[in-house]
C-alpha cells in the first residue's frame, strides 16, 4: 500500500513537471509569435516607406 502511493506521488510530481513545461513552452511559442509578427509588421512599414 505504501509503495503504491509513493508511485503515485512521483507519478504526479511528474505530470507536474510535464505541465509546467508544456505551459512554459506555449507561452514561448506565443512570444515567438508575437515578436515574429512584430518584425514582419515593421518590415512590411519599411518596404512600404520606400
Amino acid at each position: 500500500m505504501f509503495a503504491s502511493l509513493s508511485y503515485l506521488f512521483i507519478f504526479i510530481a511528474i505530470l507536474n513537471v510535464v505541465i509546467i513545461l508544456d505551459f512554459s513552452l506555449v507561452n514561448l511559442a506565443f512570444i515567438i509569435y508575437i515578436i515574429a509578427s512584430f518584425n514582419t509588421e515593421t518590415i512590411s512599414k519599411r518596404y512600404s516607406n520606400l
